[in-house]
């Protein structure tokens, strides 16, 4: 699967790549997320000045922080809604932003990458933001183990 992710980020590249004019670095960070993450769905949007990338990590991942835990987190220390509440935002934002700036929109579902529009970029990130907060709603036993290793580490 490791080799899959390089494939993805590969696509990803060669298809952004001709539509930036600028940062194009962006695109290495974007390669080191995806392969951090190997079969994790995304969002992706390619201007001419950079990309924006959403990671639609699952509800069950233990890389969320457990319930009541804060982490720190861009400026400060936050809840785990928080951060979900900050990365759905960031592609509602993006999902919505109808002008001529996103000149590529793409989703990679866990399998393959491959173009969509606002309006379906929106309906997944919406959906995600959903299926993550149904997950957290009704916890694993699994989960509450890996919390409770996380709270007591």
């Amino acid at each position: 699967m490791h080799t899959n992710a390089h494939n993805i980020a590969a696509q990803l590249d060669a298809l952004a790549r001709p539509h930036m004019t600028d940062y194009q670095t962006d695109l290495a960070h974007d390669r080191r997320l995806i392969t951090a993450r190997p079969g994790c769905p995304f969002l992706h949007w390619t201007r001419a000045t950079g990309t924006g990338i959403t990671m639609l990590i699952p509800g069950d991942d233990p890389s969320w922080p457990a319930p009541g835990e804060k982490v720190r987190y861009l400026f400060g220390k936050v809840s785990r809604e928080h951060i979900l509440r900050e990365q759905a935002g960031m592609a509602f934002y993006w999902a919505d932003w109808q002008t001529a700036e996103i000149l590529l929109l793409t989703y990679f579902d866990g399998t393959r990458l491959r173009k969509i529009d606002h309006r379906r970029a929106m309906h997944i990130a919406k959906q995600w933001r959903a299926a993550v907060e149904r997950v957290w709603a009704k916890p694993t036993e699994a989960m509450i183990n890996n919390w409770m290793e996380a709270l007591t580490a």
